[in-house]
């Protein structure tokens, strides 16, 4: 049935691809800007890598995704933060939306499929191709795409861990269900390339199938999800398509799923078909198989058992399951030989395996193995008589090419070409088999099969094996190589030839009703001569072991007379047999010999068929010659009348072509007049052209001159500008100076004033910074009692815990709980020992006012108490119950109260630890801030120190100021020189900016009389362009029917002479004629003569005698033969 496809995000949750976002860096760019970098990891089937993107990294990826417009609804990106993205919480949380947002879009097959997501991710084509796959769209082609990229990646053993997941094996079971659920037949012409498709995806699947068999692990897990059970599905489809469309795709496809069945089970070791039988319609599936019209799975189902069977699991399993020995029965009746040679083969595991039959089945199955030995016979009987009959074919053919041979000399065949033509007519498939059977991995099971000679005897199965290699030396005996992977065998062999019958147990063949319908009897002489047979063909014994001069042992030349002479006595045999043949042959050849002559038959005719085939070709060559005569004439009549109409034709094409031409010498002629007018156009515009260049050359001289009086006016004017401001800032440094002479005294006087405030501001700042460190100190030592305290309370309560649990124990062991034995109070006090400490430090330790400063307990109580009293402990009224009366109950009461009031202290002191946090922050920023002013201060006294420097110097101000009112009037002087060079630069410039003008006004005047000059040759040679092309089309037209007309005389020439050769020709024919009427006239007179002749010797020999008793030998007796 057809199989449903998961939903794909169940699928890739199962699938082992994890995208994650562990961790935020942050980083600088090359200009040293900080940005956050989120690190993406990737969990490729557990081989991982990252990646660094940053969010305009995701930001592209999401707008792609939507500019594709993609089939599916996309998650939402964490929107963009303009403020504050570097804070911690934000990027944090920003990291956490980032994992969602590409996960979500690794479960939507469209962003799978497309590229956009992977070029994100970095990541290689394996990577993308098994969720692609996982994804494949339902299309034919789509498939047949996805599997071929699939099985490129599969051969790379690399990226095989990539198929060991689950999830990938069960869609592949999944695809392999869905192709056999379905036919792959002929179809429409529009529907051949989705055929082709799914043809083509079978073969990529069986090659996908077999890279993956190769390793272990995915081995394993195809046999897990039930690989097997698809594959043998997919097979019954394929070769139902393959029945009804035979194909070389169809062929191909079958070919795939029968390796694959093959590998998967040799590589588990039989375990597929165990877990396939187990199932509950298992031996269903394989009874369909058996029971199929096609043959060939006939020998599918029992190749399967063959190397399922290697498992001994799967015997037993077959032997215990009800339909096990029907479906071996089934095969075993397959028209198809190959698979009645496995099934016989599976039939003897069955009965070699301990336990799995009884004496009942095995009884029959080892009747059911008897008729195998007469099959193989059979079939090579069949292959040597095709080979017979196809040797005297060729004999006879030869005899009658050279007829020159006696049948007897022609029909012998060498041994190389009779062995060579029997092997080309055997069955190629039951001799591939033979070989499989045979190769070194299949022998140790031959040895199983073959068993102990001396405990087994010789049974049915023995027989069995014998005849398989039997037949296989036969078959393979110019191949030695393949002959000597038999030695293993030979110990074995050997003891079948050297055991008499009353050795060991014989097969009983009398037993069987139908033994008499074998050609060859199976008894034990027969098992014997088999197996020395094998062993003369497979040169036995040769172990390789002696040396150039050493000889075997002398028990081994006993073993090698045993075998030869065993194959002596078949050799007899056959050759006694053959020989009663021969005489048999021999007197029925000399019984047709004596009616031949008897009858006269031998006497060739008078008129024999060579002599009627010689007038017949005498008539028929008159009759051709007279036939050729006609067609000659006939086409010389033909030639004739085509000659004449070509010239005619001729005729009237060269009068058109002479015509023709003297029109377009006319045109040619009136052309030439205005091609000379639109040549003196031309020279025109190049002269108007040289003037104009000339122009542009003068105004280009101009127009630098003037921007060289430009850049010189704007240099002048700059410096005129800078001497102006230099001048300017000298003037008013001297003001400057001038007036720092004259306010010297009232200036020191104030940064004298402003020194001393700072001073008082400096001593402030002092005072309250060593208060604030005070202040620091006594907070860190109050943390610092509070964080032993805190750690005295978690040590009591862990202790409690512990008491609790002590306590719990102890009153399992108690009878009662008031009334405890001395034991058992001694116990409870050592229990209250370990208690101790039964109150915090702050209580075991009260304060002292003259001895706070002195003691660390004291240290303690004084950061605990600048919180609060803390809370009221009491538990003096149950400890004085425990004292009075001890027993379980009080000490109970008495531990219970202590860990309340424990608890209590506890989440006191945590509390106290916060505001302690609390207060030690505030100090912290109080601490800063006052650095902070401290620095600014520091700043404030260098700065007024060096006023106080400047100004308490009164001598070198007023030499300050002298040298200031200098440099100003010097400034001044120069200011007004440039200004005069400014002013002469100026003009220079408008002067230079005349002259330009005047020269552009002249150009713009030569450029309108060259525009008009172009423009009139222009149209001049546009009409001489069009009037030339004309011209040109005309005389290529011209050209080529001249052309064409030349050409044309060949043929008239042509013509010409066919017509002399029909004429000569017809003048032979006519005399070959007259000459062939004489001779036909004087053979058809002695073939009269030649039939009166045959007349009279028909009249002698029609009267023969009865000869040989009366009897007349024909094809009934050759058959005797």
């Amino acid at each position: 049935q057809p199989v449903s496809r998961k939903p794909f995000f169940l699928i890739m949750d199962a699938y082992p691809l994890v995208l994650s976002l562990p961790r935020a860096d942050t980083a600088r760019n090359t200009l040293g800007i900080r940005h956050t970098a989120y690190v993406v990891e990737v969990d490729d089937c557990g081989r991982i890598y990252t990646r660094h993107r940053r969010y305009t990294n995701f930001l592209w990826l999401h707008r792609e995704l939507r500019r594709r417009e993609l089939a599916c609804t996309l998650p939402e990106l964490p929107p963009k933060k303009a403020m504050g993205s570097m804070e911690q919480d934000f990027v944090d949380r920003r990291r956490q939306l980032l994992e969602g947002y590409v996960r979500a879009l690794l479960r939507l097959p469209a962003v799978v499929l497309d590229d956009a997501l992977w070029a994100f991710l970095d990541a290689d084509l394996a990577t993308a191709i098994v969720p692609r796959f996982l994804c494949r769209p339902p299309s034919h082609t789509d498939a047949f795409d996805c599997l071929t990229q699939l099985a490129k990646i599969v051969a790379q053993e690399a990226n095989t861990f990539r198929f060991c997941s689950k999830s990938v094996l069960s869609n592949l079971v999944a695809f392999a269900q869905s192709e056999a659920a379905e036919a792959a037949i002929q179809a429409p012409l529009q529907a051949q390339a989705a055929l082709q498709a799914r043809l083509g995806s079978r073969v990529r699947l069986c090659s996908i199938i077999q890279s993956l068999i190769a390793h272990e692990r995915a081995r394993q897990g195809l046999v897990e999800v039930g690989m097997f059970g698809a594959l043998l599905a997919l097979l019954w489809r394929t070769t139902e398509d393959a029945e009804a469309t035979p194909t070389e795709a169809h062929r191909t496809a079958c070919v795939g799923v029968k390796n694959c069945l093959k590998l998967l089970l040799e590589g588990s070791q039989g375990m597929a078909l165990l877990d396939f039988c187990q199932q509950d319609d298992g031996l269903s599936a394989l009874q369909r198989l058996a029971g199929a019209e096609a043959s060939s799975l006939h020998q599918v189902a029992a190749s399967l058992l063959w190397h399922g069977f290697q498992n001994s699991g799967v015997v037993m399993a077959l032997a215990g399951a009800k339909t096990g020995l029907p479906l071996l029965g089934k095969l075993l009746k397959s028209p198809d030989l190959p698979a009645r040679v496995l099934a016989n083969l599976c039939v003897g595991c069955l009965v070699r395996q301990d336990g799995a039959l009884d004496a009942d089945a095995k009884e029959h199955c080892l009747e059911a193995l008897l008729p195998l030995p007469a099959e193989l016979e059979k079939a090579e009987t069949a292959a040597l008589q095709r080979t017979a009959v196809a040797t005297l074919d060729r004999s006879m053919a030869a005899l009658t090419r050279t007829n020159s041979q006696d049948l007897t000399d022609t029909s012998v065949v060498g041994s190389d070409g009779t062995v060579n033509a029997l092997a080309q007519e055997r069955d190629p498939a039951l001799v591939a088999l033979l070989q499989s059977l045979c190769c070194p991995k299949e022998i140790p099971r031959l040895q199983a099969l073959l068993g102990d000679i001396d405990t087994q005897g010789v049974d049915a199965i023995t027989f069995t094996v014998v005849a398989l290699l039997d037949h296989f030396v036969r078959q393979t005996i110019a191949e030695t190589a393949r002959s000597g992977d038999l030695n293993p065998l030979v110990p074995q062999l050997q003891r079948l030839v050297d055991l008499h019958p009353e050795g060991g147990q014989v097969l009983d063949m009398d037993s069987s009703p139908d033994v008499g319908a074998h050609e060859f009897s199976t008894t034990f002489a027969d098992v014997r001569i088999r197996a020395a047979c094998v062993l003369i063909k497979l040169d036995w014994p040769s172990d390789g072991k002696l040396g150039a001069r050493d000889a075997p042992a002398f028990e081994v030349f006993g073993q090698r007379l045993r075998i030869l002479q065993s194959v002596a006595q078949h050799a007899e045999a056959l050759q006694l047999r053959t020989a009663g043949q021969l005489a048999a042959a021999a007197e029925h050849r000399r019984q047709q010999d004596l009616q031949i002559k008897i009858g006269g038959l031998i006497e060739a005719p008078h008129v024999d068929a060579a002599r009627l085939q010689e007038f017949y070709s005498h008539l028929a060559s008159f009759a051709e010659r007279r036939k050729c005569l006609s067609q000659e004439l006939k086409q010389s009549r033909q030639s004739i009348d085509v000659l004449g109409a070509n010239m005619d034709q001729r005729g009237v094409k060269r009068s058109i072509i002479t015509a023709d031409l003297d029109d377009l010498r006319r045109v040619v002629n009136d052309q030439s007049a205005d091609e000379t007018i639109t040549e003196e156009a031309k020279a025109a515009v190049a002269r108007c052209e040289e003037e104009y260049r000339d122009a542009l050359a003068n105004v280009e001289s101009q127009l630098a001159q003037c921007r060289a009086s430009e850049v010189t006016a704007r240099d002048a004017a700059s410096r005129a500008r800078d001497a102006e401001d230099r001048a300017a800032a000298l003037s008013r440094e001297e003001a400057e100076r001038a007036e720092i002479c004259h306010s010297v005294p009232a200036k020191l006087e104030q940064l004298r004033s402003h020194l001393e405030e700072f001073e008082r501001r400096k001593a402030v700042l002092m005072h309250e910074t060593g208060q604030v460190n005070l202040e620091t100190d006594h907070e860190e030592r109050r943390h610092a009692a509070v964080t032993e305290a805190d750690q005295e309370a978690q040590a009591a309560l862990q202790t409690l815990a512990t008491v609790h649990t002590k306590l719990l124990e102890f009153q399992q062991t108690l009878t009662s709980e008031l009334i405890l034995t001395d034991d058992e109070v001694d116990r409870l006090r050592k229990l209250d020992v370990e208690l101790q400490p039964a109150r915090p430090s702050r209580l075991r330790h009260p304060l002292d006012a003259d001895t706070i400063a002195t003691c660390q307990d004291e240290n303690m109580n004084i950061g605990i108490n600048a919180d609060g009293d803390g809370p009221v402990w009491n538990d003096i009224p149950a400890e004085l119950e425990f004292r009075n009366t001890p027993n379980f109950r009080t000490f109970s009461k008495l531990r219970n109260e202590r860990a309340t009031l424990w608890s209590a202290e506890h989440h006191w002191l945590q509390e106290a630890m916060s505001r302690a946090k609390t207060a030690a922050s505030r100090l912290e920023l109080r601490q800063n801030n006052l650095s902070q002013e401290e620095r600014l201060m520091r700043d404030e006294e260098e700065k007024l120190r060096r006023d106080l420097a400047f100004w308490n110097e009164p001598e070198a101000h007023t030499a300050r100021h002298n040298d200031a009112r200098l440099s100003a009037m010097a400034a001044r002087a120069a200011s007004c020189e440039e200004a005069a060079n400014a002013v002469e630069a100026a003009g220079a410039q408008k002067l230079s900016q005349a002259l330009l003008e005047q020269v552009q006004t002249k150009a713009r005047s030569i450029e309108s009389a060259l525009s008009a000059l172009r423009e009139t040759a222009d149209g001049k040679s546009e009409q001489s362009l069009r009037d030339r092309r004309e011209l040109e089309k005309q005389c290529v037209d011209l050209e080529g029917r001249a052309r064409t007309y030349l050409e044309g005389w060949l043929a008239i020439e042509l013509d010409e002479r066919r017509v002399s050769l029909f004429r000569e020709q017809a003048c032979e024919q006519l005399r070959a004629e007259e000459d062939g009427r004489a001779k036909l006239r004087l053979e058809a007179q002695r073939l009269i003569d030649d039939l009166q002749e045959l007349n009279r010797q028909l009249d002698v020999t029609a009267r023969p005698d009865r000869g040989c008793d009366g009897e007349w030998i024909g094809d009934a007796s050759i058959a005797v033969g």
